[in-house]
C-alpha cells in the first residue's frame, strides 16, 4: 500500500483540524457530601469503635461481644483497635443511634 490510499481526517478537512482543534472542557466533579459524624461530645478523650466480626474481644477492661459491639475507648486504644480487621469507626447514623441510646 502507498500513502495515497490512506484516508485520514486531516486529508479530508485539513483546514478545520489544524486551525480549530477541539478543546474539551474539564469534567466538573460534584462536591463530595460531608458525612462527618456529629460533633456530640462522647468524652474529651473517648472514641467510639465498632467490633464488626468475631465472637468477642477484650482489651484494657473493655469487652466487645456480638451483642455489645459498640464501645467508647480512649484515643490510643482506638488507634490500636482500628489497625485490626474486625474493628471500624461507626458511620454518622450508627454514632447517632449509639449516643441516643446512652441518653436514655
Amino acid at each position: 500500500m502507498t500513502e495515497n490510499n490512506i484516508v485520514t481526517s486531516s486529508s479530508i478537512k485539513p483546514e478545520t483540524t489544524e486551525k480549530n482543534p477541539v478543546k474539551k472542557a474539564p469534567a466538573k466533579k460534584a462536591a463530595a457530601k460531608k458525612t462527618d459524624a456529629p460533633k456530640k461530645e462522647v468524652g474529651s478523650d473517648k472514641v467510639v469503635v465498632i467490633f464488626e466480626s468475631g465472637s468477642s474481644y477484650s482489651s484494657n477492661g473493655v469487652r466487645f461481644t456480638r451483642e455489645n459491639n459498640i464501645q467508647e475507648v480512649t484515643q490510643e486504644e482506638a488507634d490500636f483497635l482500628l489497625t485490626l480487621d474486625n474493628f471500624r469507626r461507626p458511620d454518622a447514623l450508627e454514632l447517632e443511634e449509639y449516643l441516643a441510646s446512652k441518653e436514655d
